[in-house]
């Protein structure tokens, strides 16, 4: 551990970066067909000190969906890519 990340520890702080995903995810709609949709930009803040990087980004991705779409009855994340974080 560094210095800086000692002291950032102490004191509280959280190291964060800024991320934009890419998801592909699998939808069963309600009448049982599947259907793949390809996601751009979906927002991500990745908290160091709390997730992995991964862990964050299927989270984002979760999020998003249960935000965004309504008519389904499950969905699985196929597949996220990610930008360099910010």
């Amino acid at each position: 551990m560094t210095a800086r990340q000692i002291i950032d520890k102490r004191l509280g702080m959280l190291q964060s970066s800024k991320h934009t995903l890419d998801a592909e995810v699998e939808f069963t709609l309600r009448d049982g067909e599947r259907h793949k949709l390809y996601i751009q930009e979906i927002p991500c803040v990745w908290q160091w000190d709390v997730l992995s990087r991964e862990a964050a980004e299927l989270w984002a991705v979760i999020e998003y969906v249960a935000e965004n779409f309504t008519d389904y009855l499950d969905f699985s994340v196929v597949s996220v890519s990610s930008t360099k974080g910010e």
